[in-house]
């Protein structure tokens, strides 16, 4: 299931890529609209394609700390900071122009603030035009 959305976002970032610029880098001798028409039939047809209202992508990963400089001490040799995102979600809903990202963020370094290595989650939505954060509380 996890793979089959990976191609899909996969397939419609080449999709945006050749509609904004016309051309295929990189692809001697093959049509770009073939790659395409392939991508499509591997994930079910276009019309399959075009009938996607919504694109979850939930994941985790690290992200390099670098509020004070990236390594714990001034040394080349010192081991970098990281921060731990332990939850993320992103919504994508195609049809009204929206999208939510949620995400918890936990610093990996001893000296860290209490609070920090609890976790810190976070909510950046947009809706349209209009792009907001929304509060632990809800608000």
């Amino acid at each position: 299931m996890r793979k089959s959305s990976l191609v899909l976002v996969a397939a419609v970032a080449l999709v945006w890529t050749i509609a904004e610029t016309g051309t295929l880098s990189g692809q001697s001798g093959a049509r770009p609209l073939d790659l395409i028409v392939r991508a499509a039939e591997a994930l079910g047809g276009r019309s399959r394609i075009l009938a996607v209202k919504t694109i979850t992508i939930e994941g985790y990963g690290q992200l390099a700390y670098q509020n004070g400089g990236g390594n714990i001490t001034s040394s080349p040799d010192a081991p970098q900071k990281w921060i731990n995102v332990n939850n993320y979600v992103k919504i994508v809903d195609l049809e009204r122009w929206q999208a939510r990202v949620t995400q918890t963020q936990v610093n990996d370094f001893v000296f860290a603030a209490a609070r920090n290595m609890r976790g810190v989650t976070s909510t950046q939505a947009l809706d349209g035009e209009v792009a907001f954060n929304v509060g632990a509380d809800g608000s």
